[in-house]
């Protein structure tokens, strides 16, 4: 399902205003909010996979890389050609992405 068609699903718009609403505001996501999570971030101790569009137009590729400092136990991987939804953009890399995080975690590799 292409992401154009995945918008006009029942429902799909109003849960992304929804969400956009509970976060944002005309000066972007508010200050306090950004510096709590990034306080956090440093004391989360399980294994995070973090998957990126190099070109996503909402969130730029850089912010990958404040995760990667952040988080202790990070692996980002970063997808050419896709955008902001690689679960929909890029479906099948990314699904081989997190089985092969999966099977690391199983195997001892994540930790």
């Amino acid at each position: 399902m292409d992401k154009f068609r995945f918008s006009r699903l029942l429902g799909a718009q109003a849960a992304f205003l929804k969400t956009m609403r509970g976060v944002l505001s005309f000066g972007g996501f508010p200050a306090d909010q950004v510096s709590v999570l990034q306080t956090a971030m440093p004391g989360i101790i399980a294994p995070a996979l973090v998957i990126w569009g190099r070109q996503d137009k909402l969130l730029p590729v850089k912010q990958a890389e404040i995760l990667k400092r952040l988080l202790p136990r990070v692996q980002v991987q970063v997808f050419d050609n896709c955008g902001h939804v690689p679960q929909v953009e890029c479906a099948q890399r990314l699904n081989q992405e997190v089985l092969q995080f999966w099977a690391g975690l199983d195997t001892g590799a994540g930790r």
